[in-house]
Formats: C-alpha cells, sequence, structure tokens
C-alpha cells in the first residue's frame, strides 16, 4: 500500500495565518450594548432602541435605553407635605356649625372659626374637637343636640359621630354635614394658603316645638288621648309655653310640657296598652322606624299616628285614639 507524505507549504500557510489574524485584530469591537426595557417612547435622557415582537392581537412594546451621553434630567424644586389642621365652631343657639379647615396650625383654625361663629351669632360660641389631614362630621339628634367627631376620612367621621350619640345619650342621630382638610404638597419657600372657614346656609338658628297634654285626670271630658303641638318658634321656652297655654284653654285643666325639641320631627304614637308616647327623630325618613324601635326596646308595640315637623309654624290637637281606630277601620 502506497504512503503518502504531504510537505506542508510552511510560507505561504503562514503568511496567510498572519493576514487573518491581522484582519481580525483591525476590526473595531462592539460597543457595550445596555440594558433595554420596556418603555412607553424614550423620554428625557432615553433612546428608543426596539419593539417587542407582538402577535395574537397584542402590538409590539418599545424597548429604550438609557442614554448615558444624554443632558442630565433637570430636578425640580425641593418640596414639602404640610398639615392641614380643621375644626367647627358652634353656638347653643345654632342649628348648624362653622367650620375652619385647610390651617397651618390648630390655634389659627380655632381662632377663625370662633370668629365667624361669634360674628353670627354674638357670644357663647365654643369650639368642637379638632385635628389635622382628616375630616369632621357634625350629626343631629332627635332633640335637636348637635355632635361632632373627627376622622380620617368623611366616612369614618361618620362612624365615629354616629357611636358617639349612641354611646352618650342613647341617641339616633343624622349627619348633617362633613368637611375633609387633607394635608398638602408645596414648594419650600413658597407657601400655599388653604384656609377656608364654611359658613352654614340659609336660616342656622335653631326652631322649635313642643308638646303638651292635660296633667293627670283634672280636666272633663276625654282629654286623656289628645296631644298639643305648637311649633317654629325661636325658643324652646316660647314653644312651651305655647303648647302649655293652648292645652289649658282648651281642655279648662292644668297641663303641662311633654317634649320640646328644634330643627328635628316629632312622632306621637299608641303602644299596646293604649298609653300616649311622644317621641322625636332628626329625620322625616326614619322617624316612624324610630319611635316603634324605642317601643320594641321597652317590651311593647306601638302605632305611630301622627308625625309633625318643628320647622313649620302651627298649631295642633292631636287625637291619638282617633287617629288609631282610623288607621285600623
Amino acid at each position: 500500500m502506497p504512503i503518502f507524505a504531504v510537505r506542508p507549504r510552511t510560507g505561504v500557510f503562514a503568511f496567510a495565518l498572519f493576514a487573518a489574524t491581522l484582519f481580525v485584530a483591525l476590526i473595531p469591537a462592539p460597543p457595550a450594548m445596555a440594558q433595554a426595557y420596556p418603555c412607553n417612547g424614550p423620554g428625557p435622557g432615553e433612546r428608543m432602541v426596539g419593539m417587542t415582537q407582538g402577535g395574537n392581537g397584542v402590538a409590539g412594546v418599545p424597548l429604550c435605553v438609557r442614554d448615558e451621553a444624554a443632558a442630565p434630567v433637570p430636578q425640580g424644586p425641593p418640596t414639602q407635605w404640610v398639615n392641614s389642621y380643621y375644626v367647627a365652631s358652634w353656638h347653643p343657639e345654632a342649628s348648624d356649625v362653622w367650620t375652619a379647615a385647610g390651617y397651618r396650625d390648630a390655634e389659627s383654625a380655632g381662632n377663625a372659626a370662633m370668629a365667624a361663629c361669634t360674628a353670627a351669632m354674638g357670644p357663647g360660641c365654643t369650639l368642637t374637637p379638632g385635628a389635622a389631614n382628616g375630616s369632621i362630621a357634625i350629626a343631629r339628634d332627635g332633640i335637636g343636640t348637635l355632635w361632632a367627631a373627627t376622622g380620617a376620612s368623611d366616612g369614618k367621621a361618620k362612624k365615629e359621630v354616629e357611636k358617639l350619640c349612641l354611646k352618650e345619650q342613647q341617641a339616633i342621630c343624622e349627619v348633617i354635614n362633613t368637611t375633609n382638610s387633607p394635608s398638602w404638597l408645596e414648594e419650600v419657600g413658597r407657601p400655599v394658603i388653604q384656609a377656608i372657614v364654611f359658613s352654614p346656609k340659609g336660616n342656622f338658628h335653631r326652631i322649635y316645638a313642643s308638646t303638651a297634654w292635660v296633667d293627670g285626670n283634672t280636666a272633663d271630658g276625654d282629654w286623656g288621648a289628645k296631644v298639643w303641638v305648637n311649633s317654629g318658634y325661636a325658643s324652646g321656652k316660647d314653644a312651651e309655653t305655647a303648647a302649655v297655654t293652648q292645652c289649658e284653654r282648651d281642655s279648662g285643666a292644668k297641663c303641662k310640657a311633654v317634649r320640646t325639641v328644634s330643627d328635628a320631627f316629632l312622632t306621637i304614637a299608641v303602644d299596646a296598652a293604649r298609653s300616649i308616647r311622644v317621641g322625636s327623630s332628626p329625620d322625616y325618613k326614619d322617624a316612624r322606624k324610630h319611635a316603634e324601635q324605642r317601643c320594641k326596646d321597652t317590651g311593647t308595640k306601638c302605632t305611630v299616628t301622627a308625625t309633625f315637623d318643628a320647622t313649620q309654624k302651627g298649631a295642633f290637637v292631636h287625637d291619638a285614639y282617633q287617629a288609631l281606630d282610623g288607621k285600623n277601620k
């Protein structure tokens, strides 16, 4: 078997190898690629370098890299969060409150609320509980007394004032307004003025009504089922005097005031033992339900025979038995 021997062409091979090496060395190395990331298009200091692959109804997403050569993004002025204090002022003869919100300290908020209340009502204004960066809720109970509570939001403040009514007086309250006073962001050295006082709308003086009935069995005739209601008065004393005076004039007997309220709804009901019950509620819609629940809480059942609005001027004589019989027919 022949043996073949091959002698390498040393000179030519060496030159070719050197040339190839030189060629590779002369090609510049590609720059290091920055890490690309999805973006909504290039922003300050960014370059768009491609798109992700779309498909199946999904569009491609732009890819960006940080452009190191771009000019630095200018920084905005320094900012700070500012506390926002709030508080309300009320008066014994006012049906609503004056609420100060957006103040930088508690003292300034209190001074503003007191000044607004005093300007409208004169002496006698005081402050409700207050706080910062939250809400205050004002509620009215069944005889017209106002309540206030604070919370982190309007909803939490409402829950707090309703709980307060039940805890302190076992009373049902209706929230009549809320005010939110959140903190805000502002440039350092350029204060923003957010302070404001919210005043009541319309007639903010309390309007009263009172009820009266014959005191004991001192009257001739069937007066035991009758209740006198006088409403729309500027003071509780005037409303009571009117109700008692009318009762005594009609019956010829000694009468007494039964229940006096302001800015609320009086209810008259007859219970299972045919006793007359006079109650009140802060809102008309639920007045009947509240009266029935009060009877249930004392172990009896009631039928509401009439509801009266304390703010509407009037003089009424309500015969509860007659109204009950009319309902049962």
